[in-house]
């Protein structure tokens, strides 16, 4: 992906790091506009783009904004070795899931 995206975050969301993690590996270029999520207080920012007010949200080429770091993920390495087809994708799909789970435990 030559054209960078804006990705609307919080430094310490684990989620956040997953995205950051895919598009070093698919090597995307990410933009960090001035928008930083608060679980303490709503982000206007934030709630344009993800109507969840969550981070992280990407906004992509051509003004679209994808939420949600499975979607993400998914978007910046469809077609690459992070997201394989076949058997070895439903393996790395399954592979996410519990990971998410598992962060999801961790945040309680």
């Amino acid at each position: 992906m030559t054209t960078p995206c804006d990705l609307l975050f919080s430094p310490t969301s684990p989620f956040v790091r997953k995205v950051r993690v895919v598009a070093a590996e698919t090597g995307t270029e990410l933009t960090h506009p001035p928008a930083t999520a608060s679980p303490l207080e709503s982000r206007a920012e934030i709630t344009a783009a993800n109507p969840l007010g969550k981070v992280p949200a990407l906004r992509i080429p051509g003004g679209e904004t994808l939420y949600d770091s499975p979607v993400i993920c998914r978007y910046l390495g469809e077609g690459t070795a992070v997201y394989p087809t076949g058997a070895d994708g439903w393996r790395a799909l399954r592979r996410e899931a519990l990971a998410d789970g598992l962060m999801d435990a961790a945040l309680l």
